[in-house]
């Protein structure tokens, strides 16, 4: 939600699709003449979205929104937030069997997504003119529905 969100308010990637265009045409023109039809085809469809923000450019931009204080009362920290959702976003959407022990879980997983959760009502409402201190304070104020916490529990 939060990516889409970014991409349709925010706008452009890092140049104009009208800047872009040039580089991607003799990006692709090299390929096109050296590399097999497989390849160049897979190569085009990546190079369309390369002037895109990733996913995790994105959060750090929706984060700079919001002082410290605000994040920090929901246990975001702004340093690695990011980088902790686009591991755990692509941990699950490129799952590999070969990677799967290093994959986010149990108890701390839903404390990431329940951050995850939370920073999104801060976004959104705060788009629409809610106050996005109104909005932490009430979130705050009702953890058990809009923060919960989850305790992971070690079987040994």
């Amino acid at each position: 939600a939060l990516e889409t969100f970014h991409r349709n308010v925010h706008g452009e990637g890092f140049m104009t699709a009208k800047e872009y265009k040039p580089i991607k045409e003799v990006i692709m023109d090299w390929v096109r003449k050296n590399a097999s039809v497989e390849l160049s085809d897979s190569i085009s469809e990546r190079i369309g979205h390369a002037n895109e923000h990733t996913f995790q450019g994105r959060l750090r931009m929706l984060l700079g929104k919001f002082s410290d204080k605000l994040l920090e009362a929901l246990g975001i920290e702004r340093n690695t937030f990011p980088a902790a959702v686009s591991k755990a976003r692509n941990e699950f959407t490129h799952w590999d069997a070969k990677t799967s022990d290093a994959r986010s879980v149990s108890a701390d997983l839903g404390n990431l997504v329940s951050k995850l959760k939370a920073f999104t009502r801060i976004v959104l409402l705060s788009h629409l003119g809610v106050s996005p201190s109104i909005v932490v304070k009430r979130i705050t104020e009702n953890r058990h529905l809009y923060l919960p916490e989850w305790i992971k529990i070690n079987h040994s």
